[in-house]
């Protein structure tokens, strides 16, 4: 043990030795403080913080990207958000608003300070814009305060929108707005049929407030429309009419497309927004009959790659969706397939026809207001002519002489 402790204290009062020993002892020591350092952040991060991620996927990312901007009102490095405004007049304007750029910025909400680190990653190949993704971090445990700016933020965005009618379009496996939301067009800007519009809204809105009724008897929880006639008879514009007063959007699905598959409409019809109308228009020039040829042979206009039966299976099979409104416009009815046409795929079928003289009466009135002694006058000078007239017809010839009833009576409607 003599010779032992000898041979320490000599390597103790060596100085190389006691460098290097110290030198180890003051790694070790930075080792177990970076250790602890990053426990006591990750246990800080567990138990003191509050994490909410929200990718650029969800629907809720846009809003809450401008409700932040409208939050950090001092933020220096923040991304443009160029938008398209139409005023009352019909003209469109362009409008500049500033998002939140990629890197943490900071807000206070209901008394609390919040973190937002907003990243944008790999791009998103079926999409063709990068992904990106937002996380918000507070003091606390209570991740109800997320659910109140998500909520604000949702507020915001539909009060912004609240008088309008956005449309989408199928890109890739996703829906994306199409153009600028566009004003609400009123009902009676719709002239149809005595007593059509009052049918067709009282079995909307009887759908819209019957979800339990439906789900509690065990039936599918979607609506099918077909709207045919002429062409020219306000089919489109009933339905935009309709989801202005739903306060839905338009989903417009094209079935020609040549890039659409079985898969694809199925999830097309499956990821539609809750609150919007999937339009399928002309559905006669896409779809014929079976007649033509076996059912798993049939193609849309020999172009697509989607199947009769895919259609009918994605309307009505095991794998469609559930609180779904579908309307499909067509000229000519008599070529569509029953197998399409039948309950469960299109629960109302509506007719929409030339205009009736009850139909030019209330156009006219509705141009003219103060020429209305002269409106049976207008309807004997339509009915010269023998053959119909589409209310199409009927505005185009009211633009024409917008300013002049006179005129309107003098000249044929072409």
């Amino acid at each position: 043990m003599g010779g032992f402790g000898d041979l320490l204290a000599s390597l103790q009062d060596n100085p190389y030795f006691g460098a290097g020993f110290g030198l180890v002892g003051v790694t070790a020591g930075l080792a177990i403080a970076r250790k602890g350092l990053q426990q006591s952040v990750h246990v800080l991060q567990r138990y003191a913080l509050t994490t909410c991620e929200v990718n650029s996927k969800d629907k809720s990312y846009q809003w809450l990207l401008a409700w932040i901007a409208r939050q950090s009102t001092r933020a220096q490095h923040v991304a443009v958000s160029t938008e398209f405004v139409e005023d009352g007049a019909g003209r469109v304007t362009s409008r500049f608003g500033f998002h939140p750029a990629p890197g943490v910025h900071f807000f206070r909400f209901n008394g609390r300070w919040f973190k937002c680190d907003r990243r944008r990653e790999q791009m998103d190949a079926l999409a063709g814009v990068p992904y990106e993704l937002v996380t918000l971090t507070t003091p606390g445990r209570d991740k109800s305060v997320f659910i109140d700016i998500l909520a604000e933020a949702r507020d915001v965005a539909l009060a912004d929108c609240a008088d309008k009618t956005a449309t989408y379009i199928a890109y890739g496996h996703e829906w994306r707005p199409f153009g600028h939301s566009r004003p609400k067009r009123p009902l009676e800007s719709v002239i149809l049929a005595d007593g059509l519009m009052e049918r067709v809204t009282e079995d909307l809105h009887a759908f819209v407030t019957s979800g339990k009724w439906y789900h509690e008897r065990g039936i599918p929880y979607r609506r099918g429309y077909l709207f045919y006639g002429p062409p020219g008879t306000g089919k489109s514009s009933l339905i935009f009419s309709l989801s202005g007063l739903l306060n839905y959007s338009i989903c417009v699905l094209n079935v020609s497309d040549p890039a659409l598959t079985d898969d694809r409409l199925t999830q097309l019809l499956n990821t539609a927004p809750k609150d919007a109308v999937v339009l399928l228009e002309d559905i006669d020039a896409a779809v014929v009959s079976r007649s033509a040829g076996p059912l798993d042979a049939v193609r849309y206009d020999g172009l697509t790659r989607v199947t009769y039966s895919g259609l009918l299976n994605a309307l009505d099979g095991v794998v469609s969706s559930d609180a779904r409104i579908v309307m499909m416009t067509t000229n000519r009815v008599e070529v569509l397939d029953s197998a399409l046409t039948r309950p469960g795929r299109v629960d109302v079928r509506v007719l929409i026809d030339n205009a009736s003289d009850s139909q030019i009466r209330r156009a006219f009135n509705r141009f003219y207001p103060l020429n209305s002694e002269s409106t049976e006058q207008f309807v004997r000078h339509v009915r010269s002519d023998p053959n119909p007239v589409s209310m199409a017809r009927i505005q185009a010839h009211f633009l024409l002489y917008r300013d002049n009833a006179l005129q309107a009576l003098r000249h044929k409607v072409l």
